[in-house]
């Protein structure tokens, strides 16, 4: 019953202010419909008593005579008169408590009149009857009941026609706009300084309280987009910040296993001049030697200037990095140049499937997708590094005109509640003063700027994250 009660309330604001103005209307109506039906009422009540005494004073002395002389014929005409009086239902003449002559019909409900008929005979009163007039109250409730319905027909009339008017003013001066308004501050883009403009009236251009309100929330708006454009600014800087903090932790994490990548190269060089040295002190300079020497260290040489070059790069602002042509095996050979040395010290397969995929060239930002690279490859370390089984696998393949990077470790995987929450800023499952919980959130905001896709592998038995890029690649700038 409730529920139903409710399903009937009104709901919109025409719909509030049209049932208001019935009810206001209504009450109004039974009001003064009441006033003037009392008022009719009282007036008719004081028209039979004003006809009863017109008869009183012009018909009972003719009466009188008529009875005094007997005249029968006379008595009833008079009495036929006073009936056909408006007001006047019934008459009788009585004397000595019985009825002599009577005219029309008996009522219950009635205005009386008795009136002594007396007769002046030789300066003498004689008494001759009494005269009992009967006013009907019944015509009266009559006339006020057709009065009711008339008037009730003209009011319901009148306030329909009202109520239309009034709905179709409202709905054209005001719920449209607030329709309008509702739609423009549900729609709200923080990004855009649009503002609400509301559509003009012909007849009525002054201002309201309509353009109060669109001034208002224009002013509003304009805040909201102005705060908005500075809060972007600082949180660019800062993100920029955040990114170089993540990549620089990266690789200082890293700095143990790029120390042994130069090392090693360093000791070759050296072993090579010790002996490219003797070799000349012995007189054994033969150009097959020397040219075996040099080549030697010029591929030292080569593969330490690959590593101080991916460290270089990977450590430069790549906020406005311009894009770029290479390969996935260029970013990954950048990347396992920093850090294959310690993967193979911590004893960690690192494997590779060959894909001709992995040498299609592409256009985009090198620097920032070394960083996804970099930031997966350190987090499985992490992960695998104290297991019995470690390994690390990075594929490439092709699906749907989609390029898919998987780096998949020996770990077991990552529980279902974290998924989500691994990719927000900050969050992480390491050790504390092991990681900055921003590796992944990064790293989702550059494959997103690559309009690609990353996210965890749910039904791989290992642990597997996933990079789909377009083919071609497309950058959002």
């Amino acid at each position: 019953m409730q529920e139903n009660s409710f399903a009937i309330r009104p709901h919109t604001i025409t719909q509030k202010i049209l049932a208001a103005v019935l009810l206001i209307s209504s009450i109004v109506t039974l009001f003064t419909t009441s006033f003037q039906l009392y008022f009719d009422y009282s007036q008719e009540i004081n028209s039979i008593k004003k006809s009863l005494t017109l008869v009183e004073r012009s018909h009972s002395p003719s009466l009188a005579a008529s009875l005094w002389e007997l005249n029968e014929a006379q008595v009833k005409t008079q009495l036929a008169g006073i009936i056909s009086i408006p007001g006047i239902q019934h008459v009788l003449i009585e004397y000595r408590g019985r009825k002599t002559y009577e005219a029309g019909r008996p009522v219950e409900d009635a205005i009386e009149k008795s009136i002594e008929l007396n007769y002046t005979n030789q300066s003498e009163d004689v008494y001759l009857g009494t005269l009992v007039i009967h006013g009907s109250k019944d015509q009266v409730w009559a006339k006020i009941k057709n009065k009711i319905f008339i008037i009730f027909i003209s009011q319901f009339v009148k306030t329909f026609l009202v109520s239309a008017l009034l709905l179709l003013s409202i709905q054209h001066l005001l719920t449209k706009h607030l329709i309008h308004i509702a739609g423009f501050v549900k729609n709200i883009d923080v990004k855009s300084d649009e503002k609400l403009k509301l559509e003009k009236n012909v007849f009525f251009n002054e201002p309201d309280e309509l353009s109060s309100l669109v001034t208002s929330i224009n002013e509003m708006r304009h805040k909201i987009y102005k705060s908005y454009m500075e809060m972007e600014e600082v949180n660019s800087e800062q993100r920029r910040q955040l990114e170089i903090s993540s990549r620089m932790s990266s690789l200082g994490e890293m700095a143990g296993g790029i120390a042994h990548e130069i090392n090693n190269p360093l000791t070759i060089i050296g072993s090579s001049s010790k002996l490219l040295q003797k070799n000349i002190e012995k007189g054994e300079s033969s150009p097959e030697k020397l040219s075996g020497y040099f080549e030697k260290i010029d591929k030292t040489t080569d593969r330490i200037t690959k590593i101080i070059n991916g460290m270089l790069a990977l450590s430069r602002d790549a906020s406005s990095e311009e894009m770029s042509e290479f390969t996935w095996n260029d970013i990954i050979n950048d990347v396992i140049s920093l850090c294959g040395e310690k993967f193979r010290h911590a004893g960690i397969e690192l494997r590779i499937p060959e894909s001709e995929w992995l040498h299609h060239s592409f256009q985009g930002r090198k620097i920032q997708l070394s960083q996804v690279l970099l930031n997966l490859l350190h987090n499985s370390y992490d992960a695998v590094s104290a297991l019995p089984e470690k390994w690390i696998q990075i594929s490439c393949t092709v699906e749907n005109d989609e390029m898919i990077i998987r780096v998949t470790d020996s770990g077991k995987g990552i529980p279902l509640e974290l998924h989500d929450k691994i990719m927000q800023p900050f969050f992480t499952t390491k050790d504390a003063g092991k990681g900055t919980g921003l590796g992944l959130s990064l790293s989702m905001t550059i494959i997103k700027k690559h309009n690609g896709q990353f996210y965890i592998d749910r039904k791989s038995e290992n642990t597997s994250f996933v990079i789909k890029l377009p083919i071609p690649l497309q950058v959002i700038k």
